[in-house]
C-alpha cells in the first residue's frame, strides 16, 4: 500500500505543478512583435508604433515599458484599454552602432506577471 500512496502523491504533485506553472493566457494581440527598419545610417532616429488589441472582457493597462539600451525610448497609451480597443506603444531608437542592431522593449501589463518583449532591428548602411 505504501508504494501506491507514494505513486499517487508524485502524480498529484506533477498535476499541481503543471497547472500552477502554465502561463496565464491573456486575450490580447500584438500588431507584430518585431519590426525591421532595414538599412539606416549611424545617427538616424527611427520610430515605430506597436499596437496591442485587448481581446478579453476586462480592461487592460500598460504599466511600464523598459528598453534594453539607452538608445531606445518610448511612450505608450496611459489610459485603460477597454475590450475590443487598441493601445499604442510608440518607440524611438537612435542608430548608434555599426552593423546589425537588435534592441528590445519589455512591456508590463496590469493583468498578469508576464512580460512581453518587442524587438527593433536595424542595419548600418
Amino acid at each position: 500500500m505504501y508504494p501506491i500512496l507514494k505513486t499517487s502523491a508524485i502524480s498529484l504533485m506533477a498535476i499541481l505543478f503543471s497547472c500552477c506553472m502554465s502561463p496565464v493566457q491573456i486575450p490580447l494581440t500584438f500588431s507584430e512583435r518585431e519590426f525591421d527598419f532595414g538599412p539606416r545610417a549611424v545617427g538616424d532616429t527611427v520610430r515605430h508604433v506597436f499596437k496591442i488589441k485587448n481581446n478579453g472582457p476586462q480592461s487592460l493597462q500598460i504599466l511600464a515599458i523598459e528598453s534594453s539600451c539607452s538608445c531606445t525610448v518610448g511612450d505608450w497609451t496611459r489610459s485603460a484599454v477597454l475590450s475590443g480597443q487598441e493601445a499604442a506603444i510608440d518607440i524611438r531608437m537612435i542608430v548608434r552602432d555599426t552593423g546589425y542592431i537588435r534592441t528590445s522593449v519589455i512591456v508590463q501589463l496590469n493583468r498578469d506577471s508576464i512580460f512581453y518583449p518587442l524587438f527593433l532591428v536595424a542595419n548600418k548602411k
